[in-house]
C-alpha cells in the first residue's frame, strides 16, 4: 500500500472498489502521518468508485450556469428508478399476473444496469430464446419511453456519461487517479480508464501484494456451531496474548448467518453479557454486516404508528407494542405506568381498539401528558380509502403523526439508535423525491414504500476500531492480516455456483462474460479471490462444518493443497460451557433448599377463595405465588368469545331464571314458549351488560351469542325438568332466591348458612372466601310440606366434568370447590353436583347421601347421582384433607413439587419456578446412575 499512501501524499485520487477498503486506506494515511510526525493534514482523496461518480457529476453540475440548459438530462437516484420501473412492470400483462411486483421490478433494473455496465443497449438483445428476456426487453423499452418523457436517465448510464464528460475535458477529475482491489473491470470503466489516459491523467492501479505465509492450514468440525466457537476461541486466545494482532473472520455467507456468528463471539468474549440478557455498546469484535434498518427497535415503533393512524381500528398487538415501546408519547411516561395500561387493555379482552380507549387508560394510570398525545393522534383526520396523493404530500402527513406522538422525545438514545433514526430520516426523505416520477397514490401504497425502503436498506452502525474484523469474502478481498480463519469452506458455498440473469438472454452473458453467468466465470473469479485471500496473512486457517442439518458437506476444491492440522497443534483451548465460564474465579456457592415462606398468622382469612386450595392440591408453589406473591398470568385477548366470559353469560342467566321460577313446581306450570320468552329477555340484557366493553364484537356476534346461549339454557332447563323428586333453588349466585342481590354488602364471617352465599370456609389453619353457584333444598315424593328437606350443592361447569368427580377419590383433589362448600356451612349437605351446561352435552354429575333420580331424554344421555358408601366419612375425609391443604399454605409450604398428572401443562409460571430445568437435570442425572429421582419428577406427574 505504499504506493496509494505516496501517491495520496502527491494529491493524487483513490478510487476503491468498495468502502471498507478505502476507509482502511483513509486509516494507514492517517498512521502515515502521524509516524511523520505532522499534527495536521489536508483529508486525502479516497473514494469509493460509488461515490467518485457521483462526486465528478456533482462537480460538472457545479460548473453549470444558474439556469440548467433545457437539454440536460439528469440521472434518476435509486428511489426514483425503482419506482419508474415498478410502475412499468404493473402496466404490462405480464406484470399483471406476478405476485410481487417490487421483487421483479428491481431484478429488471440491475439486468439493465448490467446491460449498461457492459457498454450494450437493448439493440444487442436479439434470440431471446425464453419468455423472460422478452418480458424484460417490453419493460426497458417502456423504461427508456418514460425515462425520456421525463427527461431523465438511468444511474446505470452515469458511469458512461462521465466518460464522455472527461473526453470532451468538461470535467476536472486531477492528474493522478489511481484504481484499487479492481479485480474485474467492465467495459464502462476501463472505457474510464481509457479516456483519463488520452487526456494524459495518470491512471494507477492496484493491488495488494502477496504476505509470505508462515502457516496455511485446513480442520474440520462435526457442526457450524462447533467450527463457530472453535474460531472464536482461537481470536480471543490470539487477542490476548498478541496486543498488536490484526484478526480477520471471513464468513462466506456472513447475510445468512450473522446471528450465529455474533452469538459464538459473544459467548467467548462477553459471556456475562450474554448470561445477562444485556450485550455491551462496544465489543470486542465488530461484524462488518447489518440487518434491514426495519428490524431497528426505534425504526419498527415509527412504522407502527404510522400503520396504526391509518385505520380507526387498531389492533390489539399493535395497540400493545405501541404502548411498551419508549420511543412514543415522551419520556415522561414511565415503564410502570405503559405496563398498567398495557394489563388493563388485555383485561378488557377485546381483539381491537382505538386511540380514544388507549388515551382514556393512560389517563386512567396517571400518565396525562401522554394520553393528551394519544389523543392528538387520534384527532389526525385519516383520508378515505381513495384520496391520492404525491408521496411528498404523505411524507409531511407522516411527520405530522410522528411529531404528535412525540416520537423518539424524551428518550435516550444510544449511538446506534440515533444512527437508526438517521437513515430512517433519510429513507422518509426519498418519498419526496418521488414526486417528479410517479403519480398520485393512496396512503397505504405510499407507507408500503416507505416500508419496502426500510426493508431493503441494510443499516450497519459505525464499526468500531476492534482488532477481531468479522467480515464476507469479497469485503475481506485486498484487505491484509496477521492472523486470518476463513470459517464455513465447504463445497456447497465456495465456489458459488453459477448465477446468471434470468432477463438477459444466456448467449448474451457468455460472450461478453458477465458477473458469474457460466460455472467457469463463477470458478475462476472464486479462485481469484481465493489465492488472495490465502496471501493476505502469515497465518491462516480455513475449517468447515463436516455436515449441516441435511446432508454431509466436503471441503472446498481450493483447500485442497493446505495442510490438515487440529485443535491442539493449533493451541486452540478447549471451548468451555457458558455457565463454566461465568464462575470461573468467583467465590464458591452456598445451596441450601429453600422451600418454605413466611407462615401466616394462624386462623388468618386469606383472599383466593377455592382457587388457592386448588392451586396449593397441585403445586404449592403455584400457591405461594399466586396468592402470596401477587404472581399471575398476563391476560391474552382472543378473537371473538373469551370462555370465561361465555361462561360468565351462562351463570348470569341461570341465576336470573331462578330467581323468577324459584322451583320445580313454577317450572313444570311455564309453557316452552314462556320460559323461552323469559329466557332471551334475560339473556339478551346479559350478553350485552357483559359485552359492554368488547368494542370489537360486531352486533352480528353479539347476536350470535345472545342466540347459543339461549339454546343452551333451553336444554338446560329440560334436564332440570326431568328431576323426578321436587326441588326448590334457595340459593343463587350472591343471594337467597327471592331477595334481591346485594350491591357490596358487608359479610358475616359466622353466618355460615345455606342461605347465605357468601360463606366464609373455616379450615382451622386459615378461613378462605367461598361462592357457590346453587343451593337447593330437595324434597321427597310425598307432600313437601310434610318432610325435612335435603340440600344440595350444584357447581356449573361448561367443559370437562368427568375428570373434576374421578379427583374427589383421590388424595389431592384437583377441584375442591364443591368440598370446600360442604366444610364451610353449618347446615348438613346432603348431595354435591356438578351441572355441564353445554350445547349437546347437558348432563349432571353428582355424589351424595342417597341416589338423586332423573329421567333419561334418550338412550344415550346420562345423568348420575351417585350414592357414597359412607357419605359422612367421606365429608369427614374431604374436610382433612382441605384442613391439611389449608396447613400447608398457612405455614409458607412453597415447594416446587407438582403432585397430580399435567399439573404444568397450563401453568402460567413455568418461567418463575423453572421447573424444566430441574427436570433436564434429573434426565442428565438418571442417564449417568439409574438410582431413583426425586418424587416430583417421577412416574405420570413428569406427563
Amino acid at each position: 500500500m505504499d504506493a496509494l499512501l505516496k501517491a495520496l501524499e502527491s494529491g493524487a485520487t483513490v478510487v476503491t472498489v468498495n468502502s471498507r477498503l478505502a476507509r482502511l486506506v483513509r486509516m494507514q494515511y492517517a498512521s502515515r502521518m502521524n509516524a511523520q510526525e505532522k499534527r495536521a493534514w489536508a483529508t486525502p482523496n479516497v473514494l469509493s468508485m460509488k461515490q467518485w461518480i457521483a462526486r465528478a457529476w456533482d462537480t460538472y453540475l457545479d460548473h453549470l450556469p444558474a439556469d440548467l440548459p433545457e437539454e440536460l438530462t439528469l440521472p434518476l437516484d435509486p428511489a426514483q428508478e425503482n419506482a419508474v420501473w415498478e410502475a412499468v412492470v404493473a402496466s404490462t400483462e405480464a406484470g399483471k399476473m406476478l405476485l410481487q411486483v417490487s421483487g421483479a421490478a428491481e431484478a429488471a433494473c440491475k439486468a439493465y444496469a448490467l446491460l449498461r455496465q457492459y457498454g450494450l443497449t437493448l439493440k444487442n438483445l436479439t434470440n431471446l430464446g425464453s419468455s423472460e428476456p422478452a418480458y424484460f426487453r417490453a419493460w426497458a423499452e417502456a423504461f427508456e419511453r418514460r425515462c425520456a418523457e421525463m427527461g431523465r436517465q438511468s444511474a446505470a448510464d452515469l458511469p458512461a456519461r462521465i466518460a464522455e464528460l472527461i473526453a470532451s475535458g468538461s470535467i476536472d477529475v486531477g492528474r493522478d487517479v489511481w484504481f484499487a482491489g479492481f479485480d474485474r473491470v467492465t467495459p464502462v470503466n476501463n472505457r474510464l480508464r481509457e479516456v483519463m489516459r488520452a487526456r494524459w491523467i495518470n491512471v494507477g492501479e492496484w493491488q495488494p501484494q502477496p504476505v509470505a505465509a508462515s502457516s496455511r492450514a485446513r480442520i474440520s468440525f462435526p457442526t457450524e456451531k462447533d467450527e463457530l466457537g472453535a474460531a472464536a476461541a482461537w481470536a480471543h486466545s490470539v487477542a490476548r496474548d498478541q496486543h498488536d494482532a490484526q484478526i480477520g473472520i471471513v464468513v462466506p455467507e456472513l447475510h445468512k448467518c450473522a446471528a450465529p456468528v455474533r452469538r459464538a463471539f459473544l459467548e467467548e468474549f462477553h459471556p456475562e453479557a450474554v448470561a445477562c440478557g444485556r450485550v455491551p455498546r462496544q465489543t470486542a469484535f465488530n461484524i462488518s454486516y447489518g440487518g434491514a434498518l426495519i428490524d431497528e427497535p426505534v425504526v419498527r415503533a415509527a412504522l407502527l404508528l404510522l400503520e396504526a393512524t391509518a385505520s380507526p381500528i387498531i389492533p390489539f398487538e399493535t395497540a400493545s407494542r405501541l404502548l411498551l415501546t419508549p420511543y412514543l408519547f415522551g419520556g415522561e411516561v414511565n415503564d410502570a405506568q405503559r405496563g398498567l395500561t398495557d394489563f388493563v387493555l388485555r383485561d378488557q379482552g377485546g381483539i381491537e381498539t382505538n386511540f380514544r380507549t388507549i388515551a382514556s387508560l393512560l389517563n386512567s394510570s396517571g400518565a396525562m401528558s401522554a394520553a393528551r398525545k394519544v389523543q392528538n393522534i387520534g384527532a389526525i383526520p385519516i383520508p378515505p380509502d381513495d384520496e391520492v396523493q404525491l408521496p411528498g404530500v404523505w411524507m409531511e402527513r407522516f411527520l405530522l403523526t410522528l411529531e404528535a406522538g412525540a416520537w423518539t422525545i424524551g428518550a435516550r438514545l444510544d449511538s446506534r439508535e440515533q444512527q437508526a433514526v438517521d437513515a430512517w430520516r433519510g429513507e422518509l426523505a426519498r418519498l419526496e423525491q418521488l414526486d417528479d416520477v410517479v403519480e398520485p397514490e393512496s396512503m397505504e401504497e405510499t407507507l408500503n414504500r416507505l416500508v419496502r425502503f426500510c426493508t431493503q436498506r441494510i443499516f450497519q452502525p459505525e464499526g468500531s476500531s476492534a482488532r477481531v474484523q468479522i467480515m464476507g469474502l469479497l469485503e475481506a478481498n485486498n484487505l491484509s492480516f496477521t492472523h486470518l480463519w476463513v470459517v464455513g469452506m465447504h463445497d456447497g458455498v465456495w465456489p458459488p455456483g453459477a448465477s446468471p440473469t434470468p432477463f438477459l438472454p444466456l448467449r448474451l452473458q457468455v460472450r461478453h462474460n458477465m458477473g458469474n453467468a457460466t460455472p467457469a466465470l463463477a470458478y475462476n473469479f472464486a479462485k481469484s479471490i481465493t489465492d488472495r485471500l490465502m496471501a493476505s496473512a502469515p497465518t491462516i486457517i480455513a475449517s468447515w462444518p463436516r455436515r449441516d442439518d441435511t446432508a454431509e458437506l466436503r471441503p472446498s476444491p481450493f483447500l485442497a493443497s493446505l495442510d490438515e492440522t487440529t485443535m491442539d497443534a493449533l493451541k486452540i483451548p478447549p471451548r468451555t460451557a457458558l455457565e463454566t465460564a461465568l464462575l470461573q474465579g468467583a467465590p464458591q456457592m452456598e445451596i441450601f433448599p429453600d422451600p418454605v415462606g413466611p407462615a401466616l398468622v394462624k386462623g388468618v382469612l386469606v383472599s383466593g377463595g377455592t382457587k388457592l386450595l386448588k392451586d396449593q392440591s397441585e403445586c404449592p408453589f403455584r400457591a405461594f405465588a399466586t396468592h402470596r406473591l401477587g404472581a399471575e398470568e398476563l391476560p391474552s385477548p382472543s378473537m371473538g368469545m373469551d370462555p370465561r366470559a361465555r361462561g360468565s353469560i351462562v351463570h348470569d342467566v341461570l341465576e336470573q331464571v331462578w330467581s323468577a321460577l324459584e322451583d320445580s313446581d313454577t317450572l313444570q306450570k311455564t309453557t316452552d314458549e314462556a320460559l323461552r320468552e323469559l329466557v332471551a329477555g334475560i339473556t339478551s340484557k346479559a350478553v350485552e351488560s357483559r359485552l359492554a366493553e368488547r368494542l370489537d364484537l360486531a352486533k352480528t356476534a353479539r347476536t350470535l351469542e345472545t342466540r347459543r346461549t339461549i339454546e343452551v339454557v333451553m336444554e338446560w332447563m329440560e334436564w332440570e325438568r326431568r328431576r323426578e323428586q321436587p326441588f326448590r333453588v334457595e340459593m343463587v349466585e350472591d343471594h337467597a332466591v327471592g331477595e334481591a342481590a346485594p350491591q357490596n354488602a358487608p359479610m358475616d364471617e359466622s353466618d355460615a348458612s345455606l342461605r347465605n352465599e357468601r360463606i366464609v370456609v373455616d379450615l382451622g389453619a386459615i378461613k378462605i372466601h367461598a361462592q357457590r353457584d346453587r343451593v337447593d333444598s330437595v324434597y321427597g315424593d310425598d307432600d313437601p310440606a310434610m318432610e325435612a328437606p335435603k340440600y344440595l350443592v350444584i357447581d356449573y361447569k361448561t367443559g370437562n366434568i368427568d375428570s373434576v368427580t374421578k379427583a374427589w377419590d383421590e388424595e389431592q383433589p384437583t377441584e375442591p370447590q364443591l368440598l370446600a362448600y360442604i366444610a364451610g356451612t353449618v347446615e348438613p349437605v346432603d348431595f354435591i353436583a356438578l351441572a355441564k351446561v353445554r350445547k349437546g352435552e347437558c348432563r349432571f354429575q353428582g355424589l351424595g347421601r342417597e341416589e338423586l333420580r332423573i329421567t333419561k331424554l334418550n338412550a344415550r344421555q346420562r345423568s348420575t347421582f351417585k350414592a357414597a358408601d359412607d357419605w359422612d366419612a367421606k365429608v369427614a375425609s374431604w374436610t382433612g384433607t382441605l384442613q391439611r391443604l389449608g396447613t400447608e399454605f398457612q405455614t409458607g409450604l412453597a415447594e416446587v413439587n407438582p403432585r397430580v398428572p399435567k399439573a404444568c401443562d397450563y401453568c402460567p409460571l413455568p418461567m418463575f419456578c423453572r421447573i424444566h430445568e430441574r427436570e433436564n437435570a434429573d434426565a442428565i442425572s438418571d442417564d449417568d446412575s439409574n438410582d431413583g429421582a426425586d418424587e416430583w419428577t417421577t412416574g405420570e406427574e413428569n406427563a
